[in-house]
């Protein structure tokens, strides 16, 4: 078990180098960031690789730690560039790569061995099965989901064998982390891959009330450090990576007092860092999931889904700007959101020029009408403005002066005798010798120094190696010109460059690189045999109208874990196991589970990972997985066969050509999600509405409370219905539609899955 942390690490967003060197200077231990592609914040600017290399370096060298995310879905066709751009981070040497696939997973584990891997809250790791899990594959660290409590953090962290991570501030998703397709269903842009359009912040009606009904409040966990201590938790997290400088610095600066602060003092810390929160400009505070009955306090629908603090309202749009009418104070510099009050994106600025009845000014005040000059946005007539920032320093300067890598240190002995200078370098598991001969004269006064030597050999001209330990020793006492001291210190630190071993990381990163393209070149489909399973019995006549044409011999019926039923189970029928289970029912599904296995059932269909760990104990078994477990890939689906699986459903929001790609190289049975309603999003939250939703363009959506995880679910009014594939096997879900329906959708099938 990982022992209690008196301080947990303070973990600090980082959207560019700007925002990563504030969290630095404000106290945190480590930053978070990603690289331009394949991260779960791609509306962000992100960091180039040179740009990653130094904030590396800087971190390093001052003993700080930076993650890298690379926590998306990976689609089949962007295998190859998702190796390529793992082998660049071998070079670039993170702390750790924070990862949400398990082909991504996979892919580290089994070729580019060096990085260590955290487990993103977007894999849903929610209770102890799912972190020892974790641990056996490979995951150093996992960051668990969110809504989780406290008191499961207790208890998961008592029996966790690896590091937790949790979040303790920021926006928070209203969904489960890694189980909404509420973003693709607004066209295809994924949250799953850092695209989300946040349509939970829209204004939504129910009957002839309207309200934000998915729109959260922030989180704010501040109060609670002090319990975290207790608890042991590894790394406290702060969400924020689409945020600026000054949101950086306030937030670091406030969680850093208050993991700094002694007991006695603890309260009165609060007050000083909850002051300084109050400059961050983000939603109403939750404290966070204390126990169950906070997930009635987790949002508000009256409240529009906008951070920021209110300071008016335009009054006009013009040709090169708009007049706001402000409610409280804007100055030059801030940043600025207009907003509709639909809770729909709006456009951002930084404000650069502003007038009063064409009078420039730097401060408007509340009350006044104030011109805002803008270039090239949409601005939206009535809309809300919402200040979100303030200004900021660049740092342009200091960043022009970050060094791309850090040097390599060595240690070296340096022995001086009458013959001159010998000098051991440890160099790895090896030694390597220099020696200059120099006839070293007695010393008459000021002889040489074993300091003298110290001081001047750690004068490093290199651009590639510096000193680490020196140890000297002089056999006598002799006296040397300064002037020579130095040519031998050039000498040593010239030979030193073209003798002692070079950083081959990159090199190894390359042969690696090498050995995976053998292994996934060769890689072939699955030819195991089609079958067709549903989720519920249904009557055989309506067989006739489901959307196949082909159906396969090996009919399987699916039913939740716990059906209504003292028969046996045939070999046709299949368990569908919960994908969420909170830490106290843990043992209540374990025992239905040994239930089912005792009247015979051996086919089970997980659709979460934390399962495996419920099913170790027993044999024979036939594994299928199912939504939401993501696979989106043929490495996710190696992972998956390694770990016993026969047949893997494909994630539903992939393409068709990206399923048929991925069916060529799969090494399981692949299943298609052909008929149903998928949950748009699934949350532990009370949502303050039921039956019926409708959202501004008149879409119809259907709020479902799941008997079987006792989860709030939205539903779409129409059924997804995808055609037949080539080498496929079927799945039909009739648990929350009928065969037949007349309202159907491609969904993704037939576009790009963004």
């Amino acid at each position: 078990m990982i022992s209690n942390l008196s301080k947990p690490e303070l973990l600090a967003p980082a959207g560019n180098l700007v925002s990563a060197l504030t969290a630095f200077d404000a106290g945190a231990d480590a930053v978070y960031g990603g690289l331009k592609k394949f991260n779960a914040r791609e509306r962000t600017e992100n960091f180039s690789s040179d740009e990653m290399a130094k904030l590396i370096t800087y971190a390093h060298s001052n003993g700080k730690k930076v993650y890298v995310t690379f926590n998306t879905l990976i689609k089949e066709s962007e295998i190859i560039s998702a190796a390529e751009m793992l082998s660049e981070l071998v070079a670039l040497k993170p702390d750790a790569v924070i990862i949400q696939d398990i082909g991504v997973l996979h892919l580290i584990r089994e070729y580019f061995p060096s990085l260590v891997v955290h487990a993103s809250t977007q894999m849903g790791i929610h209770n102890s099965e799912g972190v020892k899990l974790a641990a056996s594959m490979g995951i150093k660290r996992v960051i668990l989901e969110r809504q989780v409590t406290l008191d499961e953090i207790r208890q998961i962290k008592a029996v966790s064998p690896i590091e937790i991570e949790l979040f303790i501030h920021g926006a928070l998703c209203c969904s489960l982390s890694g189980k909404c397709l509420f973003s693709s269903f607004h066209g295809g842009f994924s949250g799953n891959r850092g695209k989300c359009k946040q349509p939970c912040r829209y204004n939504y009606f129910s009957g002839p009330n309207e309200g934000y009904y998915f729109s959260t409040r922030d989180l704010c966990s501040l109060e609670l450090i002090p319990e975290m201590k207790k608890v042991g938790i590894t790394s406290l997290k702060i969400e924020g990576r689409l945020r600026k400088q000054d949101y950086v610095k306030n937030v670091v600066s406030a969680y850093r007092l208050m993991l700094d602060a002694v007991p006695e003092r603890e309260n009165s810390t609060l007050e000083e860092a909850m002051d300084l929160l109050g400059l961050s400009y983000g939603r109403e505070f939750f404290t966070g999931f204390t126990s169950d009955k906070s997930f009635s306090d987790l949002v508000r629908p009256d409240s529009s889904g906008v951070s920021g603090s209110l300071c008016g309202r335009v009054a006009n749009v013009a040709e090169g700007g708009f007049s706001v009418l402000l409610s409280r104070k804007l100055h030059l510099g801030d940043r600025i959101r207009i907003q509709s009050k639909s809770g729909k994106k709006g456009t951002a600025l930084t404000i650069t020029e502003m007038t009063v009845s064409g009078r420039n000014i730097t401060e408007g005040r509340s009350g006044e009408t104030c011109f805002i000059t803008t270039r090239d946005r949409e601005v939206l007539p009535d809309g809300f403005v919402y200040k979100i920032g303030e200004s900021i320093d660049e740092m342009t300067g200091r960043i022009s002066r970050l060094p791309l890598a850090m040097k390599r240190k060595i240690d070296f002995k340096v022995a001086v005798s009458a013959k001159g200078f010998n000098i051991d370098v440890k160099d790895g598991s090896s030694n390597l010798k220099w020696n200059k001969a120099i006839e070293l004269a007695k010393a008459q006064k000021h002889p040489l120094g074993e300091e003298k030597i110290k001081s001047e050999f750690s004068a490093a001209s290199s651009e590639i190696l510096a000193p680490g330990e020196i140890n000297a020793e002089v056999d006598g006492e002799y006296f040397i010109p300064l002037s020579v001291l130095k040519d031998v210190r050039r000498e040593f630190w010239k030979w030193a460059e073209e003798n002692v071993s070079k950083d081959k990381s990159a090199e190894l990163a390359k042969s690696q690189l090498d050995k995976f393209f053998l292994f996934y070149g060769a890689l072939k489909g699955s030819t195991s045999p089609r079958e067709k399973t549903t989720a519920e019995n249904i009557n055989p006549t309506a067989l006739a109208s489901l959307p196949t044409n082909n159906i396969p011999e090996t009919e399987i019926h699916s039913f939740v874990v716990n059906p209504a039923r003292d028969v046996p189970f045939s070999s046709s029928d299949e368990i569908i196991l919960p994908h969420f289970c909170p830490e106290g029912k843990l043992s209540e599904l374990r025992k239905q589970i040994i239930d089912a296995y005792g009247k015979g059932a051996r086919r089970f269909r997980l659709t979460s990972i934390f399962q495996l760990g419920l099913l170790k104990e027993f044999k024979d078994l036939k594994l299928s997985s199912s939504y939401p477990l993501p696979v989106c890939n043929s490495l996710a689906v190696c992972e998956l066969r390694r770990l016993g699986f026969s047949k893997v459903q494909a994630w539903p929001e992939l393409e068709e050509r990206e399923i048929e790609v991925m069916i060529a190289k799969s090494a399981a049975t692949v299943e298609i999600f052909r008929y149903g309603r998928l949950p748009l999003m699934m949350t532990r939250a009370e949502i303050p509405a039921t039956g019926e939703l409708r959202d501004s363009r008149g879409n119809r959506l259907n709020l479902k409370k799941d008997p079987a995880t006792g989860m709030t679910c939205l539903y779409s009014d129409f059924v997804i219905c995808i055609p037949e594939i080539k080498d496929a096997s079927d799945f039909f879900d009739f648990t929350n539609a009928s065969p037949g329906e007349k309202n159907t959708s491609y969904f993704n099938f037939k576009s790009v899955w963004e």
